[in-house]
């Protein structure tokens, strides 16, 4: 078995899981609630890809990249499913992918979390240059200018936000394309990152290891990422995004100290 992440427009990502039988390999997905719900079985003695739908706005985004696929798509009225099949060229299934993905204005490539393949727009990360990400990004020396970041557990302040798998990817791939000048920051403005030579992780692993949140004050999302500098302390970096659009709007990095019961 092996997981792979299909984004698709508007960073809509969904998590997809193959497991092989004797005549198809089925991948299926959920993103966070139930009318959200893609299923993508590939078939290779028949050699069609069959993907089961959920809302109007998927198909979409499916017969765009179907197109490419070619041959035949057709419609099947179950409930408030879509079937779209599609028949793929005489070729590996990923090459095809590949080569459709890059003519429907995609890009496809290994994932930097989990195992198995990415397709996306081809600017998912928000394209900044170096001052202009700097620009976003603070690095908080004291509880006041941390402020209510210091109380993301607290739901008088922030709802724990289930789910959010597109938050979380871009999180990752916005960590992991702008860690050089997080580590850039924190080497100059905290002495105890430089002191014990600390160097931020290449990428996040997991997505599950970033904690999501929602304020309604703000109408914000926002995402954290946890690191642990040592015994004693431990590095925030927040990220605040627009709850509408997702743009990226600030990011936060503080250093905590871990409150040790006597």
């Amino acid at each position: 078995k092996y997981t792979c992440t299909f984004t698709f427009l508007f960073f809509l990502t969904s998590c997809v899981t193959s497991s092989q039988g004797k005549n198809q390999k089925s991948f299926s997905s959920a993103k966070g609630q139930k009318k959200n719900k893609i299923l993508i079985e590939y078939y290779p003695k028949k050699d069609y890809i069959r993907i089961l739908v959920k809302k109007d706005s998927f198909l979409k985004m499916i017969q765009g990249l179907a197109k490419y696929l070619k041959i035949e798509i057709h419609y099947e009225p179950k409930d408030l499913d879509k079937i779209v099949t599609l028949k793929i060229p005489p070729k590996p299934v990923i090459k095809a992918l590949e080569e459709a993905c890059e003519k429907a204005g995609f890009q496809m490539k290994r994932a930097k979390v989990g195992i198995g393949f990415v397709i996306q727009p081809r600017h998912m990360v928000p394209a900044l240059g170096k001052g202009e990400i700097s620009q976003k990004i603070s690095v908080a020396l004291s509880k006041e200018e941390i402020g209510e970041l210091l109380f993301l557990n607290d739901p008088k302040y922030f709802q724990p936000l289930a789910g959010a798998n597109r938050e979380r990817a871009l999180t990752a791939d916005i960590y992991y394309a702008y860690r050089p000048i997080f580590q850039e920051l924190l080497w100059k403005k905290i002495p105890l990152i430089s002191q014990k030579n600390y160097h931020l992780p290449y990428q996040i692993k997991k997505l599950e290891e970033i904690r999501t949140y929602y304020s309604a004050k703000k109408q914000e999302i926002l995402t954290e990422v946890l690191f642990s500098l040592s015994l004693t302390h431990r590095i925030h970096i927040v990220f605040q995004f627009s709850f509408e659009t997702l743009h990226l709007k600030k990011i936060t990095i503080f250093v905590t100290a871990i409150q040790i019961p006597k």
